[in-house]
């Protein structure tokens, strides 16, 4: 259990600190100067991280699945997703957000699983799809959508949700709808505010 704090703290620390996503593109980076041996030896290190981080978003203690969740989307873990969708709706907000009444900057989003599923991208979106065409909870159904509309933007994106709602009964997809263009209306608004800087 030490060795788990121990470990998750050290990995957030230096994700933070170097705001750098493990994975393919350190693989990538460290071919020109490491032998073969060298970037497997890495490789399995990095799966044994990736695997001690996941069953650390499976335990209790909610500060430290918040930053197991939020070092995996970092890292863009693939294996993380079905846990990721799994805690989609898992809300934490940072703990540490204030000190001594001054807001600072948050270590993790409050919804850090939907935050790092987002940051896996394309690899997340077969199992994204899937959970959405299955889900019933309005809330979670809201995340998901959220989900396929930041990674596959809004034109591909809302295509992508319409073909899997139009299975739902018709409650569910009136519901679905109206999240999806409510979620599209505060996209819009997000991009012609940043376009109007």
């Amino acid at each position: 259990m030490r060795y788990a704090t121990c470990l998750i703290n050290g990995l957030f620390a230096i994700s933070l600190s170097f705001n750098f996503a493990w994975g393919d593109d350190v693989i990538k980076s460290l071919r020109a100067s490491s032998t073969a041996d060298d970037i497997r030896l890495i490789q399995y290190q990095l799966r044994d991280i990736e695997r001690e981080l996941i069953r650390i978003g499976r335990e209790v203690d909610l500060e430290k699945k918040a930053m197991a969740f939020q070092t995996l989307g970092q890292i863009r873990s693939r294996r993380s997703v079905d846990l990721l969708i799994e805690h989609i709706d898992f809300s934490f907000p940072d703990p540490e957000f204030t000190v001594g009444g001054d807001l600072i900057w948050p270590r993790w989003e409050p919804n850090v699983a939907k935050e790092a599923l987002i940051s896996v991208g394309l690899p997340a979106m077969s199992a994204t799809k899937e959970a959405l065409s299955q889900e019933k909870s309005a809330l979670r159904t809201k995340y998901l959508i959220d989900v396929i509309l930041a990674v596959e933007g809004p034109t591909r994106g809302t295509d992508s949700v319409r073909e899997i709602i139009r299975s739902f009964d018709e409650e569910r997809r009136r519901e679905a709808e109206r999240t999806l263009e409510s979620l599209l209306k505060r996209l819009r608004k997000r991009t012609l505010s940043n376009g109007s800087d």
